[in-house]
């Protein structure tokens, strides 16, 4: 029986930047992501029937699209760039960024991005928590994902 090499990271400290290029070379960092809902859902399945078969079978259909929602941790000036943003409905680049040290490749840690317009909207607050807000990223590409920000050559291998 083979084990797992090492223990997974923790996504503690995972950032939310943004950017007008796909290859991250403008992105800023907007803040810390708090909690982040799934980024897609997983494909419905489609059941059928067949007459030669007794039981009910099942294939891979599409998959529902979701409201990005990120719950971010960040401070004012951040705030400001980010409203600044959602008054403009500025489309840009977002990126996902899972820490540094849970990269494979030094500098490449696993990277989600899908490009978008954005809303802002305050959380609750809580006695000893910390300046938190929502973020809806309107999604108007697919979600993809790369080792570090994306390059041509990556974004034409998926």
């Amino acid at each position: 029986m083979s084990s797992l090499p090492k223990t997974p990271e923790t996504t503690m400290k995972s950032k939310l930047l943004c950017g007008l290029k796909k290859d991250g070379s403008d992105a800023k960092e907007i803040a810390y992501i708090q909690n982040v809902n799934p980024f897609y859902s997983l494909p419905e399945g489609i059941k059928y029937k067949s007459i030669d078969k007794e039981q009910e079978m099942e294939a891979q259909g599409t998959a529902a699209s979701e409201d990005l929602d990120i719950t971010i941790l960040y401070l004012e000036e951040q705030q400001d760039l980010i409203k600044s943003y959602q008054k403009n409905k500025t489309s840009l680049y977002w990126f996902l960024q899972y820490p540094e040290r849970t990269a494979v490749t030094e500098g490449k840690p696993l990277t989600f991005y899908v490009q978008g317009t954005c809303a802002l909207a305050p959380e609750s607050l809580e006695i000893d928590g910390m300046i938190q807000e929502k973020i809806r990223i309107y999604k108007s590409s697919e979600v993809e994902e790369s080792k570090g920000f994306p390059t041509e050559t990556a974004a034409a291998s998926n």
